[in-house]
């Protein structure tokens, strides 16, 4: 990982088998567990590793990796991963602004499915418009 301090690295390849699922977004609002969206479906997941000084750590070297700040001064995060987690969206809210639970995150998982633009049905209406897959 390029530019990517060891720290950071090290984080990143705690997750990794989270952020491979074929899945849409974890969620984390307590220390030690999170959410995955599948979709059609959520499984709720318990980690040891993932305690509160984990994630808190992940969160702010991947702020300063973004030439961002996280803290009680800068209390929310957007940024994406880095390679090789390209397209992945993160979103984080610092305890400082939360009510009932330490931490907030939500990692989105970019779809690992290519669809062609013929695939997309267009709408009678929009037919009927003059739109075309063109």
């Amino acid at each position: 990982m390029e530019n990517v301090s060891i720290v950071l690295e090290h984080k990143l390849q705690v997750l990794d088998k989270y952020l491979r699922l074929d899945a849409n977004e974890l969620i984390f609002t307590k220390s030690k567990e999170f959410y995955v969206d599948f979709g059609d479906r959520f499984e709720h997941i318990h980690d040891d590793a993932l305690d509160y000084d984990f994630l808190n750590d992940f969160l702010v070297q991947l702020a300063t990796r973004r030439n961002q700040r996280f803290n009680e001064s800068y209390p929310s995060l957007s940024c994406e991963l880095p390679e090789p987690y390209l397209r992945y969206r993160v979103q984080a809210q610092h305890e400082s602004v939360l009510f009932g639970s330490d931490v907030c995150i939500c990692i989105r998982i970019p779809s690992k499915s290519r669809f062609n633009l013929e695939s997309f049905v267009l709408s009678e209406n929009l037919i009927k418009q003059g739109w075309t897959h063109q």
